[in-house]
């Protein structure tokens, strides 16, 4: 009798199965593939939205520190303008009175107005308001202490520079706002906040030292724990 042999084929194997199990193994490979190509193009669309959305942040940042900050300096000058002072004699009179009359304020020009100074000063306690509030926005919005305590300073700067334009310089004013051992504050020391000059100087190059900060900081990472960033409290000066 013939011995018959089935070629390509093993014993309890169906054919079928065969060809079944050749044609998903590619589906399933192309499957997988498609999947992991999928995740990696989600994975660099949310990396570049969320880039877009800091970039977007700091922007909104630096010109909401630009904003307050020259609505309120271009108030002092327009102040001054209007009340007759001169700068030369003003900052002669302000060194005098640190220095050597325990702060007594500078005398304002008999021109001036009730009603300019209550102008200047509700415009100080809106500068004041709107600094204040955005100095938390950037103390929440950065791991580290830089951004928050060049915008401190960039604040404390022009509120001397307010109590001087309107006459009211003091010693707590002056002492509050300069720099410790502990505490930047304005960056200037008590005799140096008494030259107006310096003071304004000193502004400019705060705001521009504080837009660099914003846009180059490391941003804090709101998924890690709270316990790696410490806030700063509520400020203490004028």
């Amino acid at each position: 009798m013939p011995i018959v042999v089935q070629v390509g084929s093993m014993p309890g194997e169906p054919f079928w199965d065969k060809i079944a199990v050749a044609a998903v193994g590619p589906a399933i490979s192309v499957f997988v593939g498609s999947l992991m190509i999928a995740i990696l193009v989600n994975k660099i669309s949310d990396r570049k939205r969320e880039r877009d959305l800091d970039r977007d942040v700091r922007t909104e940042l630096v010109m909401a520190m630009s904003r307050i900050s020259s609505t309120f300096y271009f108030s002092l000058h327009q102040y001054r303008r209007y009340s007759g002072q001169n700068s030369s004699d003003s900052k002669n009179d302000i060194i005098k009175q640190c220095l050597f009359q325990n702060l007594i304020s500078t005398p304002i020009n008999a021109t001036n107005t009730l009603n300019n100074k209550f102008e200047i000063g509700q415009s100080y306690r809106t500068f004041r308001a709107e600094a204040d509030t955005l100095e938390t926005r950037i103390d929440v919005y950065f791991l580290n202490d830089g951004p928050r305590e060049k915008w401190h300073a960039v604040s404390d700067l022009l509120t001397v520079r307010y109590y001087q334009t309107i006459g009211e310089i003091n010693e707590y004013i002056i002492k509050n706002n300069a720099k410790s051992t502990e505490k930047f504050h304005s960056g200037l020391d008590e005799t140096e906040l008494c030259d107006e000059t310096l003071v304004t100087k000193s502004y400019k190059f705060q705001l521009k030292e504080a837009i660099r900060a914003v846009m180059t900081s490391e941003r804090f990472d709101f998924g890690s724990s709270l316990k790696t960033k410490t806030f700063a409290g509520p400020r203490s000066d004028t």
